[in-house]
C-alpha cells in the first residue's frame, strides 16, 4: 500500500540536476541558457526524452553519455524532506 505521493521531485527533493551540470559544463553558460530552457519543454511531455537529450548535449558539445553521466552525479536528494 501506498501511503506517500510525490508529485514535484526536481527543484523540490533534489535541485534541477540537469540545469546544475548545464551551469557547471557549459563555459558560454549565459549565451545558451534561452535556448537550453526551450529544450526543458519535455517536463510537458511534448519534448521526448532522446530528443531532449540529443539536443542537449550537442548544445553544450558533449556527447549523450557525458550528459547523462554528468547529470547523474548532480543527484543529491534532500533527506530532510524524505522520510
Amino acid at each position: 500500500m501506498y501511503t506517500t505521493v510525490i508529485f514535484d521531485f526536481f527543484g523540490v527533493f533534489c535541485p534541477d540536476i540537469t540545469l546544475e551540470w548545464f551551469k557547471k559544463t557549459v563555459l558560454d553558460y549565459d549565451s545558451k541558457l534561452t535556448e537550453f530552457q526551450a529544450y526543458c519543454r519535455h517536463d510537458y511531455g511534448t519534448l521526448a526524452r532522446a530528443d531532449f537529450t540529443a539536443s542537449v548535449a550537442k548544445l553544450a558539445g558533449v556527447t549523450k553519455a557525458q550528459l547523462i553521466a554528468g547529470v547523474k552525479a548532480e543527484l543529491r536528494i534532500d533527506t530532510k524532506l524524505v522520510r
